[in-house]
C-alpha cells in the first residue's frame, strides 16, 4: 500500500491527504477509489495506530461492504473444513478485528456476522490472487472469481497476466476449441509441517522467512546474504534440476539485480546472479521444452540480459553468453539471447508490453555499442528445431497467418529490430509481411535439409534484409 496506487496498481507517489497510508498515481485514480476510500480513510486517520491495517484485511472489509462483491464471490469455495484448527483460530481472530473495525467506521450497512467473516477469509485463501507487475513483482492482492475458476497444470497453456485492474489469460501454445485452460500451478517452499525433524530443511525455511522480512524492511544487503546461504543449503537438500533450488536461485538472482539493491550490489553479488540465471534457465529448457512452455522464459530471459548488457567486462558474463550459444563472438550471442527473449515475451505478456519494448532497446543497445552494422540472428535449440518442423510440415501461408504462430512472431521480432535498426525507414504492412514470408521459406527449406542429413543440436542462422 505504501508504494503502488490503490487504484491501478502503478507506481505511486501521491499519498493520500488525510489517512497518508494508501497511495495513488494520479488524481484521476484517487477520485475513482474515493467512493470505497472515503469511510476507511477517515478510520485510518484516527486508529492506525491501533490497529494496523494490511492490504488483506483491506481487501475482505471492501468485499464485505459491498452487496454486488459478496455475491460475486459466493460460489467460491473457502475449504473450512479441510484446514487445520491453528488455521482456523487465525481467521477467528483477524475475524474479530475486521467486525471491529467495521463499527467503527459506523456502516450503514449492517455488520456481517463472525462465520461470514471467517468464510471470506477462506475463500481468499483458496482463491485470491497476487497482483504482479510484468516482471512478476507482488503490488497488491485481488479477487478475480472468473480466474479462481480456472484449474492449475503442471504443464499449463496459458498464462496469467496483470494490467493495472485487469487480469488477461494469454496463451501460451495453440489450444483446440473446448480445450481447457490451464494456468501455471504455484510453486512454494515446504512448509514447517513438512519439515519435522529434518535439521537442515527447518533451517532452509528459517533463511527464507529472514530473508522476506529483511526485504520488507529493504535491508537488501542481509536478505541477499541470507538467500546465498539459502541457496547453499537447497544445494544440499535437492538435486541440480529440482524446483526448489531452481526457485531458490531465480529469487536470489531477481534480488540482486532489482533497483533498490543497486546501490550496494559488489562483483560477488553480480557473478554469483549470472551462475544462478544460468542454472535457472538450463532448467527451464529442459522442463519448458517438453511441454512446448518456452514462452515462461521470456522474463528470466530479459533479466539475465540485462545483466550480461551492463557487465560486459566480467569474465563469467562472457562466458555465460558463449555456453548459451556455443559462439565466440559475444555481440552476436547477445543478439541471439535477446531475440528469442523478445518472442517469449510477447507470447506471454503481448506485443504491446513494456518490456518487450525494453527487450528491443536492449537489442539496439548492443549493437549500438559496437558499432557495427547491424545484424539480426537467430539461436536454435533442439527444441525450438522441433517446433518450427511440426508448424511448417503444411502449407507455409496459412500457418503464417495463424495468430499464436510461434514462427511468426520470431520472424516479426527480428525483422522489426533489422528495420528499425539498420534501415531507418517504415515500410507497409504488405512490404513487412512479404519480406517475413520471405524469410520464413529460407528457414522452412533450411529445418529440412538439416532434419534429412543429420540430428543438429544447435543451429545458427544469420538473416539480413534489405
Amino acid at each position: 500500500m505504501a508504494s503502488t496506487c490503490a487504484y491501478c496498481f502503478a507506481p505511486g507517489a501521491r499519498r493520500c491527504g488525510l489517512c497518508k497510508i494508501l497511495h495513488y498515481c494520479s488524481r484521476p485514480c484517487q477520485l475513482a477509489d474515493w467512493k470505497v476510500h472515503a469511510v476507511e480513510c477517515t478510520y485510518l486517520a484516527k486508529h492506525l495506530q491501533a490497529n494496523p491495517m494490511t492490504p488483506t484485511l483491506l481487501l475482505v472489509i471492501r468485499l464485505l461492504r459491498s452487496e454486488a462483491s459478496m455475491a460475486a464471490v459466493q460460489h467460491l469455495v473457502s475449504h473450512l473444513d479441510s484446514h487445520t484448527a491453528n488455521k482456523l483460530d487465525d481467521y477467528r481472530a483477524m475475524g474479530m478485528l475486521v467486525l471491529s473495525i467495521m463499527t467503527r467506521m459506523q456502516l450503514k450497512t449492517p455488520v456481517p456476522s463472525l462465520e461470514s467473516v471467517m468464510t471470506v477469509f477462506g475463500q481468499l485463501n483458496c482463491n485470491a490472487f497476487t497482483v504482479c507487475t510484468p516482471e512478476q513483482v507482488p503490488v497488491g492482492i485481488g479477487m478475480f472469481p472468473d480466474a479462481a475458476l480456472l484449474n492449475h497444470s503442471c504443464a499449463p497453456n496459458c498464462i496469467l497476466v496483470f494490467h493495472k485492474r485487469q487480469l488477461s489469460i494469454r496463451a501460451i501454445r495453440d489450444v483446440a476449441v473446448g480445450d481447457e485452460l490451464t494456468p501455471l500451478s504455484d510453486h512454494t517452499f515446504a512448509d514447517e509441517t513438512e519439515c519435522s525433524g529434518d535439521a537442515v530443511l527447518s533451517q532452509l525455511l528459517r533463511l527464507h522467512a529472514q530473508a522476506d522480512s529483511l526485504e520488507q524492511s529493504h535491508n537488501t544487503r542481509g536478505a541477499v546474504d541470507c538467500r546465498l546461504q539459502a541457496v547453499a543449503l537447497a544445494r544440499k537438500l535437492y538435486g541440480p534440476r529440482h524446483a526448489a533450488l531452481t526457485l531458490a536461485l531465480e529469487t536470489t538472482a531477481n534480488l540482486i539485480t532489482s533497483a533498490e539493491h543497486a546501490a550496494v550490489a559488489t562483483p560477488s553479488d553480480v557473478r554469483h546472479a549470472i551462475t544462478a540465471y544460468r542454472h535457472v534457465l538450463a532448467n527451464q529448457s529442459r522442463l519448458y521444452s517438453t511441454f512446448h512452455m518456452q514462452a515462461f522464459q521470456g522474463l528470466c530471459q530479459l533479466k539475465y540480459a540485462r545483466l550480461l548488457h551492463q557487465h560486459p567486462d566480467d569474465d563469467d558474463a562472457v562466458a555465460s553468453l558463449r555456453e548459451a550459444c556455443r559462439m565466440y563472438d559475444p555481440l552476436h550471442l547477445m543478439i541471439f539471447h535477446v531475440v528469442m527473449l523478445s518472442c517469449r515475451l510477447t507470447l506471454s505478456h503481448g506485443d504491446d508490453c513494456p518490456l518487450v519494448q525494453d527487450a528491443i532497446a536492449l537489442l539496439h543497445d548492443t549493437q549500438r555499442d559496437q558499432h557495427q552494422v547491424p545484424r539480426t540472428y537467430l539461436w536454435f535449440d533442439d527444441s525450438v528445431e522441433k517446433m518450427f518442423m511440426l508448424r511448417y510440415k503444411s502449407a507455409l501461408a496459412p500457418r503464417f497467418e495463424s495468430k499464436n504462430n510461434y514462427g511468426k512472431r520470431v520472424a516479426y521480432v527480428m525483422l522489426a529490430t533489422e528495420l528499425s535498426v539498420s534501415m531507418e525507414r517504415e515500410f507497409t504492412a504488405k512490404q513487412v509481411q512479404d519480406k517475413v514470408r520471405h524469410f520464413m521459406f529460407k528457414v522452412y527449406k533450411l529445418i529440412n535439409a538439416l532434419a534429412r542429413e543429420n540430428e543438429v543440436r544447435v543451429v545458427i542462422v544469420e538473416a539480413q534484409f534489405g
